[in-house]
C-alpha cells in the first residue's frame, strides 16, 4: 500500500485574523464532525457569530494505492482534536 499526501485544505495564511485568538477542543477520535456541527449549532442559536469566527478540522486529501487501484479519501490531521 502506497500512501501519498496531495492536498492540504488547512490555508492557515488565508484563515488568519490578528483580531481573534486560536483554541484547539479535545474531542473522542471519530466525533470530531459532531463536535464541529455541534459548536456551529451552538455559535448561530448564541448569535455569537462577531465574537466566533470559524469553526475547522484540519483534514488533508490522501490518494492510496492499492491492489493498482487508486483512491482518494480524506484524513484528519489530529483526531480526537
Amino acid at each position: 500500500m502506497e500512501v501519498r499526501q496531495e492536498d492540504t485544505e488547512l490555508d492557515l495564511e488565508s484563515i488568519h485574523r490578528p483580531d481573534m485568538q486560536w483554541f484547539v477542543v479535545h474531542t473522542l477520535t471519530g466525533q470530531e464532525g459532531k463536535a464541529q456541527k455541534y459548536l456551529q449549532s451552538q455559535i448561530r442559536n448564541a448569535e455569537m457569530g462577531t465574537l466566533i469566527g470559524d469553526v475547522r478540522m484540519p483534514t488533508e486529501k490522501v490518494t492510496e494505492t492499492k491492489n493498482g487501484k487508486k483512491t482518494t479519501t480524506t484524513r484528519k490531521f489530529f483526531p480526537g482534536y
